[in-house]
């Protein structure tokens, strides 16, 4: 791509800058404009757009700044990105979207970082993961789907850590496993389960596998192991 420049002047003070893919100029590649006193300083509107024609992205600027609406498009014409910004940084929910025009992802922002909700969504539309950010991670409960819309995972976070209870199921609503994680390592009793209901194992657990103790069952509920940890390997195997 060529970076070949036209200027003109368009009053208000300022300068409409282009910019092209080819030589001839024939194929516009950018337009925006700059302050006369200071022409490294965007002001309005700027676009871009595909060697086809159509529009890539636009955006606004006031002295130099990102200011207001981002959008950036497919080549279809479609929106791939939408946010908001003030003084360069993002403000506002952030939207990025499939090729088919749903939304994937709704993540919100507060003067450039992550604070509130966060949304991802299945190509189909259905809710795919939920949950919050606070001061840039995340904490509070976050859920995970099947994309039936039935609830796949519930993990509680704490500083981009899992922290607090923890239930996963299966899909057709049966638990497939209980207990608590402490600071990314699962911590006190777990139980796990076959996808009709019965318990497939339990388990104590000290940071992790540092210390721990599993009891294993086959599917008809009868016991068939018992393993100690330490250390974060197997100690002892006891066969039922």
């Amino acid at each position: 791509m060529l970076a070949l420049f036209v200027i003109s002047g368009c009053g208000k003070g300022e300068t409409k800058i282009q910019t092209w893919h080819d030589e001839k100029q024939s194929i516009l590649k950018e337009e925006y404009f700059v302050t006369r006193k200071e022409p490294e300083i965007r002001e309005g509107v700027y676009k871009q757009f595909y060697p086809t024609g159509k529009l890539l992205e636009e955006k606004s600027y006031a002295n130099g700044n990102l200011e207001g609406k981002h959008i950036i498009y497919a080549e279809d014409g479609s929106k791939k990105e939408e946010a908001d910004y003030i003084s360069n940084k993002m403000n506002g929910v952030r939207f990025l979207y499939y090729p088919n025009g749903k939304a994937e992802i709704e993540e919100t922002y507060v003067i450039g970082e992550f604070e509130g909700p966060y949304k991802n969504y299945f190509e189909s539309g259905t809710l795919k993961q939920e949950g919050q950010y606070v001061k840039g991670a995340m904490g509070g409960l976050w859920k995970f789907y099947f994309e039936s819309g039935r609830v796949k995972e519930e993990v509680e976070y704490k500083d981009n850590v899992e922290n607090g209870v923890y239930k996963a199921f299966y899909e057709n609503g049966q638990a497939e496993s209980e207990g608590a994680w402490k600071n990314g390592q699962k911590e006190g009793a777990w139980k796990y389960y076959y996808d009709d209901g019965t318990l497939m194992s339990e388990g104590k657990y000290e940071n992790g596998y540092e210390k721990a103790y599993e009891k294993r069952y086959s599917n008809d509920g009868k016991p068939t192991q018992e393993v100690f940890y330490k250390n974060g390997m197997p100690e002892k195997v006891v066969n039922l």
